[in-house]
C-alpha cells in the first residue's frame, strides 16, 4: 500500500498538517453543527469545519475541543467534565484531525504514518487518548512534544530553548538533538485564551454594559497588542450600553494581560534551566526561540530579554514561519525516521505508540478488510 507521511501540530485554536505529497493545510480545531431544523435543512445534519464553519457560524453551536489545552477536563484547576461531555470531545478531536487528513490528500487507500505535536508534559491519560483518536485515521502514529518538532524543522546544530506560544499552554522544551526528557521540558497552562479572558474581564469591569466578545477580543489583541513600550493610549470604538460606538481606553487591560504572558513564559524559562546544569545555562539561553502564535507579539523578545537578565545574557527571537514549523518538524521527523526508529519509539515510553498494538487489543478499530474504521 503507498505509504502518506504527515506532521501535525494538533492546536487549541488551529490545527496545522504538511504531507509528503506537498500539501499543508491550516484548520481551525474547532466544529459546528446545525442550532436547529432550520439550520440543518439548509446545511445538513453533518459537521461543519473550516471555511463552511466560519461562513454559517451564527446557525450553528460550535465547539472548540481542545480549548484550554489537549482535553479540557486534564487541567486540575478545572472542574471534571461529565463523561458523556468529554466523550464528545474526544469524538469531535478524532473528527477534526480526519478533516485535516482529507484535506492533504489522506484517503482510506493509503498507509498514513504520522507524527503527531502535542504539549510537552501531558498527562498519560492524554497521551492515550490521543493515541487512541489518532490511530483510527493514521496506521502509525508516533507522538511528540510541539517545541521539539519545532527546532527539529529547523535543523539546529547548537542547543536551544524552544517556547511555543500557543492558545491555551505555553510549553518550553531544551532542545539539544535528541528527544527531550520529561525534565528539559515545561508545559505551562497559560496561553493566548487566558490572555483574552483577562482582557475580556478587565473590560467588563471598567465598562459596564458593554457589548464584546471573547473573539472581538482577540481580534483587538492579535491587532493592537504589543510589549514595545509604546507610550500611545490604545483606543477603540465598541458598544456600550445604548451608546453604538464609544470610544473607550484599553491600554491597561491590554499591558497588564500581555505582560503576564510573557512572566508565564519567563516562569518557564526557569524551571527549564533549573534542571539544565549551570555550565550549559549559557549556551541555552544564547539561543531563544520564540514559536506559536504567541510569537509574534511585538516587543516581546525584548521583554524577555530583560527579565532574563539575572539569569545572565540572552538572546531572545522569533521563528520565521511560526505557522507552519511544527507541523514541518513532524513530517520532516516522520520523513527521516528508519523503519527500526519507528519499532524503537513504539516501544519506548517517550509518547509514542504503533497502532499495531492497538488493533490486537481491540479488533473493532479495524473493519474485515483491515480499512481505517470512522469513530
Amino acid at each position: 500500500m503507498e505509504k502518506l507521511f504527515a506532521g501535525i501540530d494538533l492546536g487549541t485554536m488551529h490545527s496545522v498538517v504538511a504531507a509528503s505529497n506537498g500539501m499543508r493545510r491550516v484548520v481551525p480545531t474547532e466544529i459546528g453543527w446545525p442550532k436547529d431544523a432550520i439550520a440543518a435543512e439548509r446545511l445538513g445534519a453533518g459537521p461543519l469545519f473550516g471555511d463552511a464553519l466560519e461562513k454559517n457560524r451564527l446557525a450553528l453551536q460550535t465547539m472548540r475541543p481542545l480549548q484550554k489545552g489537549i482535553l479540557k477536563s486534564d487541567y486540575v484547576e478545572q472542574p471534571a467534565e461529565s463523561d458523556e461531555v468529554l466523550a464528545e470531545r474526544i469524538v469531535a478531536t478524532g473528527q477534526i484531525l480526519e478533516y485535516a487528513l482529507r484535506s492533504v490528500g489522506g484517503t482510506d487507500s493509503l498507509s498514513i504514518r504520522g507524527v503527531l505535536g502535542i504539549p510537552a508534559i501531558s498527562s498519560r491519560r492524554c497521551i492515550n487518548t490521543l493515541l487512541n483518536v489518532a490511530q483510527r485515521w493514521m496506521d502509525t502514529v508516533v507522538l511528540v512534544p510541539e517545541p521539539f518538532a519545532v527546532g527539529y524543522s529547523l535543523g539546529l546544530s547548537d542547543p536551544a530553548l524552544i517556547i511555543d506560544i500557543g492558545a491555551g499552554t505555553t510549553d518550553v522544551c531544551h532542545y539539544y538533538g535528541a528527544l527531550p526528557s520529561e525534565h528539559d521540558q515545561t508545559t505551562i497552562h497559560f496561553g493566548g485564551d487566558h490572555v483574552d479572558e483577562l482582557i475580556y474581564q478587565h473590560l467588563l469591569a471598567d465598562h459596564p454594559g458593554i457589548s464584546v466578545s471573547l473573539r472581538t477580543v482577540r481580534h483587538l489583541k492579535e491587532k493592537l497588542g504589543g510589549l514595545d513600550g509604546s507610550s500611545a493610549p490604545t483606543i477603540i470604538r465598541v458598544p456600550v450600553g445604548r451608546k453604538l460606538a464609544k470610544e473607550i481606553d484599553v491600554t491597561v487591560p491590554l499591558q497588564t494581560a500581555l505582560a503576564k504572558l510573557a512572566e508565564a513564559v519567563f516562569d518557564g524559562i526557569c524551571e527549564v534551566l533549573s534542571a539544565i546544569p549551570p555550565e550549559h545555562h549559557g549556551a541555552a539561553l544564547s539561543n531563544v526561540i520564540l514559536a506559536g502564535g504567541g510569537s509574534q507579539l511585538p516587543g516581546l523578545c525584548n521583554y524577555l530579554e530583560e527579565l532574563l537578565q539575572p539569569c545572565g545574557q540572552s538572546h531572545v527571537k522569533r521563528i520565521a514561519d511560526s505557522c507552519y514549523a511544527g507541523a514541518n518538524g513532524a513530517l520532516r521527523l516522520a520523513m527521516e525516521l528508519p523503519e527500526d526508529a519507528w519499532a524503537e519509539l513504539a516501544k519506548s515510553d517517550h509518547l509514542s505508540q504503533s497502532d499495531r498494538d492497538d488493533c490486537e487489543s481491540n479488533p473493532n478499530n479495524r473493519s474485515d478488510d483491515g480499512t481505517k474504521q470512522a469513530a
